[in-house]
């Protein structure tokens, strides 16, 4: 402790003095069915889910007062709350469906990630913030053309059904939106050359 007057008492910590956990597992299989007779033969499949298990610790000061009467002097304690770990989600899952045939390829994908602590208040739970929930459906295409090679003709949708990017905060069983982020669908269309 460092004594700066009779009456406050400072301490200090070393960051990183409370370790975080992570712990989890990831799930993944992709095929191409190209055994199957046509048409069916040209589907692609792929799915992957990942899970992961945190724990971090917040720290925050509480003052405790020593003695009794008005002036009696107070001291600040270390406390410590758990919680999940920073930009870290539970759940993650990746589907995609494509097909091919010859010079054409397409695929069509989705995306799942539960909420992600954004913010942690050190001693309220309550207060955090965390995202909501995000899904998303994108889709690509292409098509090698003839002429040359390596020119191709392609296409490209994103957030299909136009998901926002959400953020709220938890008080109690209410939630209060404190931010959005709105990026709308986007599609490209054009001709590459990929040599």
């Amino acid at each position: 402790p460092i004594s700066q007057s009779n009456r406050t008492e400072m301490n200090t910590w070393a960051n990183l003095e409370d370790p975080s956990y992570v712990s989890g597992f990831e799930l993944d299989w992709q095929t191409h069915l190209w055994y199957l007779p046509f048409p069916f033969k040209g589907l692609v499949f792929n799915i992957n889910y990942t899970r992961v298990f945190s724990e971090s610790y917040y720290r925050y000061l509480t003052t405790k007062k020593l003695g009794d009467g008005p002036f009696a002097p107070r001291v600040y304690l270390d406390t410590t709350r758990t919680g999940r770990l920073h930009d870290q989600p539970n759940d993650i899952l990746n589907f995609t469906i494509g097909y091919d045939y010859r010079d054409f390829s397409a695929r069509l994908s989705y995306l799942y990630q539960n909420d992600v602590l954004e913010s942690a208040d050190n001693r309220y739970p309550a207060y955090d913030e965390h995202t909501k929930p995000y899904s998303r459906w994108d889709f690509t295409a292409y098509q090698k053309l003839p002429w040359i090679e390596g020119l191709q003709v392609y296409v490209n949708v994103n957030n299909i059904t136009n998901e926002a990017d959400l953020r709220y905060r938890y008080r109690d069983t209410d939630n209060y939106l404190s931010r959005g982020e709105y990026y709308g669908t986007t599609a490209e269309f054009g001709i590459r050359y990929k040599p």
